[in-house]
């Protein structure tokens, strides 16, 4: 069975492997704030979702890549909410929309 998904696996690791190195590189830099108000909470669960969501895609590149007939229950969503990060968010997003929807009958 042919993997019709392997350029869009690498592309999710790559956009993951950045977004949580860049997420952690600022995170570690953040001077140690208390939670003390509002806006830091807000800051912090931002960031916790930037990771949860940058880990995500990671994960769903390598399952994209081998081939697992699961992983558009996670990849889906996932593209979808790396398509709000523009341009290469959306870009990545789309082409796996574009090849989810070409290609959902044949995996």
């Amino acid at each position: 069975m042919k993997n019709y998904y392997k350029v869009t696996g690498y592309a999710f690791i790559l956009y993951g492997f950045l977004g949580l190195a860049i997420s952690i590189y600022f995170g570690s830099n953040s001077d140690g704030l208390a939670f003390n108000n509002f806006n830091t909470i807000f800051v912090y669960v931002l960031y916790c979702l930037f990771i949860t969501v940058h880990f995500l895609a990671f994960l769903s590149g390598f399952y994209l890549i081998k081939g697992a007939p699961k992983v558009h229950k996670v990849a889906l969503p996932i593209a979808i909410i790396i398509m709000l990060n523009f341009p290469i968010g959306s870009a990545i997003g789309g082409f796996y929309l574009w090849q989810y929807s070409k290609y959902k009958d044949k995996t």
